[in-house]
């Protein structure tokens, strides 16, 4: 027994497996440090560096005040308040965009490794993404304010600064063109390539043919004993009335004075 199937049958018994997805980066961000920098854990604490009195306090107390036993967001504080420091030292205090960027990129560089390990956390992933375009309208606001300072917090906080791009939608019909444009530019430039070789062999040939015309005329002016720069002058005269226009033939009236009116009758007068 012969058993047929439609050809939807067939098409709707096939498995069909799911795309692979691209491995999302963030490279876009222009972060050319993937995470913070490793801090140094013997370091002191921010809150605890202006109490004085501390250089002869026991090693463990110091070490209790230390970074190494303070967490994730703590550490994080502590590099923000350096940086903001640094900002302020040599800016002074009405630095706020530097201060934005600063946030924003300690924020980003804490959240990359987390997506990119996590890449199911649709939330953190979007709110990463804004706070990338925040820092790069704060960026692109203070690379129009003051350059100096944009290429130096560039190279404190090891970013590149990546121009958003200006994305063109292209119809069908305008990408026909293009491609034809490129093919018919591709034959331009062939027939142009193929005309120069073509005109500098010519050229060559002219040259050649001009310097023996030369010599020839030289030989003769020496056979016949000819005045060489009356006949130059009598050339160049010559030229000179060939690229001279001749003067334009006036036709009608010289001038708009010589124009007037025609003598039109009134529109009423008396018969006689």
């Amino acid at each position: 027994m012969n058993i047929y199937f439609s050809a939807g049958q067939i098409k709707s018994q096939v498995r069909c497996y799911a795309r692979k997805r691209e491995v999302f980066n963030f490279d876009f961000s222009g972060d050319l440090v993937k995470e913070t920098d490793k801090v140094n854990k013997e370091e002191l604490f921010f809150p605890f560096k202006e109490i004085g009195g501390l250089e002869d306090v026991d090693d463990t107390v110091k070490r209790l005040l230390s970074l190494e036993f303070c967490d994730s967001k703590e550490r994080s504080f502590h590099k923000e308040y350096e940086c903001m420091k640094k900002i302020d030292e040599l800016f002074g205090h009405n630095a706020e965009l530097e201060r934005k960027i600063v946030k924003f990129t300690i924020s980003i560089r804490k959240m990359v490794p987390y997506c990119l390990e996590r890449t199911g956390d649709k939330k953190n992933k979007s709110v990463l993404n804004e706070s990338i375009a925040k820092r790069k309208k704060f960026l692109k606001e203070l690379r129009a304010e003051d350059y100096e300072r944009f290429i130096w917090l560039l190279k404190e906080l090891k970013i590149r600064y990546i121009p958003a791009k200006k994305t063109v939608r292209v119809s069908k019909r305008q990408n026909r063109i293009n491609e034809n444009k490129t093919i018919s530019d591709d034959i331009r430039n062939k027939k142009e390539e193929e005309l120069r070789l073509v005109l500098e062999r010519e050229k060559e040939e002219y040259l050649m043919n001009k310097e023996k015309i030369l010599e020839d005329i030289e030989k003769e002016i020496e056979e016949y004993g000819l005045d060489k720069e009356e006949i130059l002058k009598n050339v160049e005269n010559i030229r000179v009335a060939r690229e001279t226009p001749p003067e334009p033939v006036r036709t009608g009236f010289a001038s708009l004075k010589d124009w007037s009116y025609p003598k039109v009758p009134p529109r009423f007068f008396k018969l006689e």
